[in-house]
């Protein structure tokens, strides 16, 4: 994979400067000093990023799923969880989801009273979700997403850490909330105890799938650059598939005594079985659109 270096002394998020946190895969996470995001010192092009999220990732295991359509029910329960709390400060309107996938997360919002669209660079992903969940989705990159519709609402659920342009992502985001829209943002906790305590084999460590690794501080600098400020934020109530947990502990230690361990584990257990995720290392925040910082829709 051809990759150019990044200038180490810029964060994405703040402009501060930044050092080697950690060596996870063969790659490099920088941590800024004073937001705490954490980003790879290779920045990977368009093409490159989008090839990270072929059917491989959704069906090939290892730091993606080993099968993600038999996440059906945990995602649309995580789904209708945030439909809950948008509620709680807007009446449900027209949503944009950003990465959906299979539809999941439109399915879970529809069903509580939302419309809307999604946007997934994965055609196999977005012909499920049109055809089998019967929600709207376009296929692409939030980056080079053009409409003159404004949304109430843009859900980016563990979307950020993937995309290829941050700045460029963002700021379409933007463009496309209405005046007092909201974005809702889930997001892996780099400056959570869970990531200090397992260091470079906590999953969110996944590189270069997962290019950058947020803080709450890193999430307030783009938020604010933007033109949003945080209302809400917490920590969500998750499952997992036995089988997604097993296939990235596996990715994460490929050799040694944990991974021995996870192999007898992964025999004894069926793949069905759904476990609580204490969430931990999950972050969530609803940001409210307070001013605009760019120019209007052609």
């Amino acid at each position: 994979m051809t990759v150019a270096q990044r200038d180490a002394a810029a964060c994405p998020a703040c402009c501060g400067s930044s050092v080697v946190a950690r060596c996870a895969c063969g790659y490099r996470y920088l941590r800024c000093a004073e937001c705490g995001l954490q980003f790879l010192d290779e920045v990977l092009g368009r093409s490159q990023a989008l090839q990270l999220y072929s059917d491989d990732y959704f069906f090939g295991g290892g730091a993606g799923y080993p099968n993600y359509l038999c996440e059906a029910g945990i995602l649309i329960d995580r789904g209708r969880r945030y439909a809950h709390i948008a509620e709680r400060y807007a009446a449900a309107g027209r949503m944009l989801d950003v990465g959906s996938a299979a539809g999941f997360t439109l399915r879970a919002f529809a069903d509580e009273g939302w419309s809307g669209m999604g946007i997934e660079p994965n055609r196999t992903m977005a012909a499920y979700a049109k055809d089998v969940l019967k929600v709207e989705i376009v296929v692409g990159s939030l980056e080079e997403f053009h409409t003159h519709e404004m949304f109430d609402l843009v859900t980016m659920l563990q979307v950020l850490e993937h995309v290829f342009d941050l700045d460029a992502a963002l700021r379409s985001a933007a463009e496309a909330t209405k005046p007092g829209g909201l974005w809702l943002i889930e997001e892996l906790d780099g400056a959570s105890p869970m990531a200090r305590l397992f260091g470079s084999l906590w999953h969110g460590y996944s590189p270069p799938s997962v290019q950058r690794i947020f803080s709450p501080a890193a999430l307030g600098h783009l938020a604010k650059r933007h033109g949003f400020e945080r209302v809400a934020a917490g920590r969500p109530m998750r499952w997992v598939s036995w089988a997604h947990a097993t296939s990235l502990l596996s990715y994460k230690a490929s050799k040694g005594w944990m991974n021995a361990l996870v192999g007898i584990a992964a025999r004894l257990l069926p793949d069905e079985l759904t476990l609580p995720y204490p969430g931990w290392d999950l972050q969530w925040a609803l940001y409210r659109k307070v001013r605009s910082t760019s120019s209007a829709r052609r």
